[in-house]
């Protein structure tokens, strides 16, 4: 039997994102799919993953079940000094931007508080919606590469080079 690497093992918190209410509800990784009903990984960089990726459950902050739950469904809660982009209501552009705190320990209800690259003042209350993670050139990330593989640490590349 191969060891199995899970993408999120039980009990972290996350973000799952509702696409009925069109946001980020708070909830916790509640187990992962069986190995029967997972699907083939997909591809990343033009290489294919080897093994599968498994769905997740999730339980939201009230109790609620979400099942077969995929990764591009749910993220890691943003952290304080996290880089992000944020959605400009005013024009509808992506804008660098930095976690500079949370509202409250359910920032997808109250919102963080974020530090636009700008230098503008710190802006409260931003919605979990407004806010996407930015993986700037140079940095290092992990990349899950599917249950076999698991977790593989990486450095951000200009795609255009």
């Amino acid at each position: 039997q191969a060891e199995v690497h899970l993408a999120y093992l039980n009990g972290v918190k996350v973000e799952y994102f509702s696409s009925t209410l069109s946001t980020w509800l708070a909830g916790y990784v509640n187990g992962e799919a069986p190995l029967a009903q997972r699907q083939p990984s997909s591809t990343a960089n033009n290489k294919t993953t080897n093994g599968t990726v498994p769905d997740y459950s999730i339980r939201l902050e009230n109790g609620q079940m979400r099942f077969d739950v995929g990764l591009d469904e749910f993220r890691l809660a943003l952290q304080t000094g996290e880089a992000v982009d944020m959605l400009d209501s005013n024009g509808g552009t992506w804008k660098p931007a930095r976690i500079n705190g949370v509202v409250s320990s359910n920032p997808t209800q109250y919102g963080y508080i974020v530090e636009v690259a700008d230098g503008d003042a710190p802006l409260s209350r931003m919605s979990a919606r407004q806010l996407r993670r930015r993986f700037p050139v140079g940095d290092e990330v992990d990349v899950y590469f599917g249950d076999r593989e698991g977790w593989a640490s990486c450095i951000v590349v200009d795609p255009a080079t």
